[in-house]
């Protein structure tokens, strides 16, 4: 229950305030509106992009995991 609270906080801080993620792995992987904003406690990285009025979840991943290589085949261009 405390994973579901942490990541429902996530969940409310990336629709509230989208622009705060971190836009590194969008630039690493050549998506530059690709952004990611932990889920604390828990060391999972949720990943999202923001258009228009929606925010779009993508992945949530687990910060050990090699994110570039995990992102790399999922993502739209």
């Amino acid at each position: 229950m405390r994973f579901i609270d942490a990541f429902e906080a996530a969940c409310l801080h990336i629709s509230t305030h989208p622009a705060s993620g971190s836009p590194r792995f969008g630039w690493d992987l050549g998506r530059p509106g690709l952004r990611v904003w932990p889920v604390k406690g828990f060391g999972y990285l949720a990943f999202y992009s923001e258009e228009d009025d929606v925010v779009d979840l993508w992945r949530v991943l687990h910060g050990a995991r090699d994110i570039p290589a995990s992102l790399r085949d999922v993502i739209p261009e």
